[in-house]
């Protein structure tokens, strides 16, 4: 019921704030070429695969960390006539292995908050990348001294799974040793916010039957007080959500 109930929010095939729009603003910030192969993390579905594969001409593999996601995201590729070009697998995101030098591309949005070792994730998408290959990643990361805040203690233990969010520092430390250059740091707090906002605005009256059906409402209710309270911390400023961009060079 979740699934059917996150992408009434967010849009037919997506699981997180901003949706379709959301997803071709981080793929148009790379440098496009027809047929480069995408490696996308945490796709959900994959509607992001087949919508780089319709309308980018890219050649795309999506990977998520929840089997029943990729099996469903699988069949909706083989009915859209795209197995072989929008593929979706399962991958456990703390012990990721990848295809070494095989995308031209690598995106990874929410996903990158559920892994632990950031190092060890950055270095196995640094060896999936070919040369001059392109990185991007939405982090959470700490602004402040305490990334121990009693603040961020409480967001944290209120999420459905354990998140780890990271600091700019490390990050930037982290790309330069394994040879991922050319550093680049968008701040999206404020869009991702307002994507929450805007899927939670009026939400019980553009879900149908969500006042009818008790279980639905308790999973709306659920699922407003977790994002809320994910913007809450955001909106504090002891959180911010920064989009990193960095090309292979070695």
């Amino acid at each position: 019921m979740r699934l059917e109930l996150v992408q009434q929010l967010f849009g037919d095939g997506y699981l997180t704030p901003g949706g379709e729009a959301a997803f071709r603003a981080k793929l148009e910030s790379f440098d496009l070429q027809p047929s480069q192969r995408l490696l996308h993390m945490g796709g959900g579905v994959g509607s992001g695969a087949r919508l780089a594969v319709a309308d980018y001409n890219l050649r795309a593999t999506t990977i998520v960390n929840d089997p029943n996601l990729a099996e469903i995201g699988s069949t909706l590729s083989v009915k859209a006539g795209l197995k072989r070009h929008a593929q979706v697998e399962f991958g456990a995101y703390n012990s990721l292995v990848l295809r070494p030098r095989a995308y031209d591309l690598a995106l990874v949005d929410e996903a990158f908050l559920l892994v632990r070792d950031k190092a060890a994730l950055l270095g196995a998408l640094a060896r999936a990348l070919k040369s001059g290959g392109q990185l991007r990643f939405d982090c959470h990361c700490v602004t402040g001294p305490d990334p121990h805040s009693p603040e961020i203690a409480i967001w944290r233990a209120h999420e459905p799974v354990p998140v780890y969010p990271t600091t700019m520092k490390f990050l930037q430390e982290q790309c330069a040793r394994i040879g991922l250059a050319g550093f680049q740091v968008t701040d999206v707090t404020e869009d991702y916010c307002a994507a929450i906002r805007s899927a939670f605005a009026g939400a019980v009256g553009k879900i149908a039957g969500v006042a009818q059906d008790p279980r639905r409402a308790a999973w709306l209710v659920a699922e407003a007080d977790y994002w809320n309270r994910r913007a809450v911390i955001l909106t504090s400023g002891q959180i911010i959500v920064q989009r990193v961009g960095v090309k292979l060079v070695t």
